[in-house]
């Protein structure tokens, strides 16, 4: 009987072990709490790039940092429009959270690839980003 407490006390000594680590592994930055990209071709050739950061304190600038826009053509991808984070609508300072709408005017039935990268700043100059990639038919 002693044995077999012996090996449940270890058993749940591992198993917990191992959801600390899973735990810590999944929390978010110093910096970003929360966030949300999308892309979704809305008609007549645009297409409604959305991002949404949470910063995990009051952040000295949140927002997107880029956002690239590739056609596809008979070689590749080409770019075919950005944004960075100096734009209008890209950042906010000294806020907890920012997201916006960006809009790309495309041509109906091309396929687009968009990048997008957001990030959070601290007031210590560190900072922390996270990037998805998509890809859409303008309609």
């Amino acid at each position: 009987m002693k044995k077999v407490k012996s090996c449940i006390s270890m058993v749940l000594v591992c198993a917990l072990f191992f959801a600390t680590s899973t735990f810590a592994a999944a929390r978010a930055s110093d910096q970003i709490a929360i966030y949300t990209m999308d892309v979704t071709a809305t008609g007549n050739g645009r297409i409604a790039i959305m991002f949404s950061v949470t910063g995990a304190d009051f952040m000295d600038r949140i927002g997107a940092k880029s956002i690239d826009v590739y056609e596809r053509d008979a070689t590749g991808w080409e770019i075919a429009g950005s944004y960075d984070a100096d734009d209008s609508g890209m950042t906010a300072s000294n806020v907890t959270k920012y997201g916006n709408t960006k809009y790309f005017y495309g041509e109906p039935g091309e396929e687009y690839k968009i990048e997008v990268t957001i990030f959070a700043e601290d007031k210590y100059g560190d900072s922390d980003s996270r990037s998805k990639t998509f890809y859409v038919t303008a309609r």
